[in-house]
């Protein structure tokens, strides 16, 4: 090869053969990430090698589908006993309190009626999701009652670390942790079926004030709240659907209630509307990069067959 100009670096490069300078290598120059990827073998030079690993691995695809597991889920669908099965792959049944909530049918099959006097269930030993830890938690719910539990856990006497899921005086859907709350804007006590979701995000020092609220799948923007930080108790009541306990006393919902989740992770607006839509949420994720897959997108294809293309008989 002749020697000929250098780059604006200074390094010497090669000519092609024909004099035009158009195809060149620079000499220590830097090289694309595209380049070494394509470089399959390590071997300093994209060639017939890597094209042989290449074409082992052509159409390899390591995308999973992972669902976001449930940390507990009541479907309400037993329609009789005193047992409301959890559907996770966790086993925390609810029992029925002596002074039972009553089964009925709806357009969402089997669901339970609470009379906002003595009916509630209790999930024995399952504390929920405490501390500043990210959850969500969700509900389909039918109701005229202001002020009343949908779903409760925490340490009542310590401020920042109770979970109350309830309807507010204002007929909106409403957290309150114990000091601090978040108050939604939608009417949800209008006698008609609505699907409800509360969201906190551990971001390090999570705030009542950061807790999203939906309703019938959409986030509720319009809020107004009392902001106090999430905090850990140190004595969390077992998960109550339909009442709360505080200082001796009981507090109800009165209204139907179906369907309740409980999950350990902030889901998404997209994973909150697959829920109101009666699917699972889910998501695609690569457990690992194949070989070939040159720009790292978890499938070895067209677009890499063009990177490699383009980068055959690089060298180092």
């Amino acid at each position: 090869s002749v020697i000929g100009p250098f780059d604006l670096e200074g390094n010497p490069r090669i000519a092609d053969g024909d004099g035009d300078w158009e195809a060149v290598v620079d000499i220590g120059a830097y090289e694309s990430p595209a380049a070494v990827l394509a470089d399959i073998d390590d071997s300093g030079r994209v060639d017939y090698l890597d094209f042989g690993l290449f074409s082992s691995e052509w159409l390899a695809d390591n995308m999973q589908l992972f669902e976001y597991e449930e940390s507990a889920w009541w479907l309400f669908d037993e329609g009789f006993g005193t047992i409301v099965y959890d559907h996770s792959v966790y086993d925390r049944d609810g029992t029925l309190s002596d002074s039972a909530p009553r089964w009925t049918t709806s357009d969402l099959n089997g669901v339970l009626i609470f009379d906002g006097v003595s009916n509630y269930v209790e999930v024995v030993g399952y504390k929920g999701v405490t501390g500043t830890q990210s959850r969500t938690c969700t509900a389909w719910v039918k109701t005229t009652y202001v002020g009343g539990v949908i779903l409760s856990w925490g340490d009542y006497n310590v401020n920042g670390a109770r979970w109350l899921l309830k309807t507010d005086e204002s007929g909106a859907l409403r957290i309150s942790v114990g000091g601090g709350n978040i108050i939604g804007s939608k009417i949800i006590t209008d006698d008609q079926w609505h699907f409800v979701a509360a969201v906190l995000e551990d971001d390090g020092s999570p705030n009542a004030d950061e807790i999203k609220l939906y309703v019938d799948g959409v986030e509720d923007t319009n809020t107004t709240f009392v902001s106090h930080e999430i905090t850990e108790g140190t004595t969390n009541a077992d998960v109550l659907i339909g009442a709360f306990y505080y200082a001796g006393s009981y507090y109800y919902y009165e209204g139907i209630i179906d369907d309740v989740r409980i999950y350990e992770f902030a889901l998404s607006d997209e994973m909150i509307e697959l829920i109101h839509n009666r699917q699972s949420p889910s998501r695609l994720v690569c457990t690992e990069y194949p070989q070939a897959d040159v720009n790292h997108d978890c499938a070895v294809d067209v677009d890499d067959l063009r990177i490699f293309a383009e980068k055959w008989l690089w060298q180092q």
